[in-house]
């Protein structure tokens, strides 16, 4: 699987993957910047597969509507 080359790297490319993660947190919440993380690390991915993988601060999955609503905001 293709990974992104925002995700660890040379020390600025690292940084700029943090600053992105920060302004989606900010402009857009938790749920946006976890979809948005694992979009920049994993790349091309079905709903079902982000679904299993992408999950919150406490280790549980978020749910399908709001992975929906993430991925149309991050278009």
């Amino acid at each position: 699987m293709p990974v992104s080359p925002l995700y660890g790297g040379a020390s600025s490319s690292s940084q700029q993957y943090k600053l992105a993660l920060n302004i989606l947190n900010e402009h857009f919440g938790p749920v946006v910047r976890d979809v948005g993380a694992y979009v920049l690390r994993r790349g091309r991915c079905t709903l079902a597969e982000a679904r299993r993988n992408i999950e919150n601060e406490e280790g549980h999955p978020h749910k399908l509507s709001q992975i929906k609503e993430a991925l149309v905001i991050l278009l």
